[in-house]
């Protein structure tokens, strides 16, 4: 009997909200040999500002933290892009300083930072970005990738605030709404949400639009790999694993 010892490379933590469904088979489908995703659940009232602070509000984020650290887990992730840019860069480095005190010493991320990394990492400067939110939260994208240091030179919202709706959305709809949200002059795409599908249509956009294009699910792996200094990619998965 050959033995099996999953996640021999790297177990990565995830923080997912409860009612979200999407990111985990894109990991798991993104994922190279030996890592593995460990998920703990946090719940989200609504995919709306007052439903973000409500969750983050609570002791629900430390709690995650701390099980995925019992866990062994080598990064935690907290997986919510609006969740993480809702109140700007600093309402970010406070969860993860938040996350930071619980984690015991494992290095803790998030899917907003990520994405801020995926972008330099593709040398975008002027972006576009293309969402299945509401236009205020949208307009929290805008303020966050602006302070961030990117021009945003247009935005989409596809006016979704159930999460299960926007895991419902068609690939098609995503993929002609960021056909719709390119401009020639950006530099790249950005695809906000991690509850939404992305990773079959992200290397055909990037033929068609011959330019990056960055979901948040992808850039959560990729920061997660990169930051445990695994190199290792699985093809189809985009321009970025190989930036």
């Amino acid at each position: 009997m050959v033995n099996v010892n999953y996640g021999w490379k790297a177990k990565i933590g995830l923080i997912y909200m409860s009612s979200s469904e999407i990111m985990e088979p894109e990991f798991y489908a993104m994922s190279p040999e030996g890592v593995c995703t460990l998920t703990t659940r946090i719940n989200l009232p609504k995919m709306t500002p007052q439903g973000i602070i409500d969750m983050l509000s609570s002791e629900q984020l430390e709690n995650c933290t701390q099980l995925l650290a019992h866990a062994k887990a080598d990064v935690i992730l907290f997986g919510g892009t609006s969740c993480s840019f809702l109140g700007g860069p600093e309402w970010e480095k406070g969860l993860l300083e938040r996350m930071k005190a619980m984690a015991g010493g494992i290095t803790v991320i998030n899917t907003s930072q990520s994405s801020v990394e995926a972008l330099k990492a593709v040398n975008a400067k002027n972006i576009v970005i293309a969402t299945p939110y509401k236009k205020d939260i949208n307009a929290a994208a805008i303020d966050y990738f602006t302070k961030q240091g990117f021009g945003v030179l247009q935005d989409t919202a596809l006016g979704f605030d159930d999460d299960h709706e926007i895991a419902a959305i068609s690939l098609e709809d995503v993929y002609q709404q960021v056909h719709n949200t390119d401009l020639p002059n950006a530099d790249a795409v950005f695809i906000s949400c991690t509850n939404l599908k992305t990773l079959p249509i992200i290397e055909d956009l990037e033929t068609d639009l011959k330019k990056p294009v960055i979901s948040a699910i992808q850039a959560s792996l990729w920061y997660a790999l990169k930051v445990l200094g695994i190199n290792d990619y699985v093809s189809g998965t985009g321009s970025l694993f190989a930036s």
